[in-house]
């Protein structure tokens, strides 16, 4: 519903709960600025779970997985391979490169960059990071406001606090010592 603050304060006042369940709705307030001449427009929703109401926690958590089954599929209409998109839980805002992996049971909160050809394992948690390209997260890591860039390989199990930076040396850095003869 749109409308101005100073309709809603005249007709919040005037609503009721005096009906069989014994609630106060919102949308009374439709009769209201009828009765006053106010034109009222309505939207057609695209599906009947933009308009479902909740008033209990399973309902909440129905609602909850419908929402993460939408992020699933726009992933994986960006591209995103995942291993089961009834299993994918996106807390913020996820980005993905090109032919990224996600297995089950994986959390991603804030703000998380998957660079291209990250593999992320199962059970693990993403927070506000950046995964550079081709890193593999491997099962049930935990990492936390972390810049990996390279072909870094994290877990399985791994902790990364945040702050960690994390980054593959170039081959050329690598000093290399002279086998000595035995």
């Amino acid at each position: 519903m749109a409308m101005t603050s100073a309709q809603l304060k005249r007709w919040l006042p005037q609503l009721s709960a005096e009906n069989a369940q014994g609630e106060y709705y919102l949308t009374d307030v439709i009769a209201l600025a009828a009765a006053e001449g106010i034109k009222v427009c309505t939207a057609q929703p695209v599906s009947a779970v933009e308009v479902e109401g909740v008033n209990n926690r399973a309902q909440m958590a129905r609602l909850e997985r419908v929402y993460q089954r939408q992020l699933a599929d726009k992933l994986m209409a960006q591209g995103v391979a995942l291993a089961d998109p009834e299993r994918l839980d996106v807390r913020g805002r996820l980005t993905c490169g090109h032919d990224v992996f996600i297995d089950v049971g994986c959390v991603f909160e804030g703000e998380v960059e998957l660079g291209e050809g990250v593999r992320v394992g199962p059970y693990c948690v993403i927070k506000n990071s950046t995964i550079g390209a081709q890193s593999v997260i491997d099962t049930h890591s935990v990492i936390d406001g972390t810049v990996a860039a390279g072909l870094n390989q994290i877990g399985p199990f791994a902790r990364l606090r945040p702050g960690t930076r994390m980054a593959v040396k170039p081959r050329s850095a690598i000093l290399l010592k002279p086998k000595t003869p035995m």
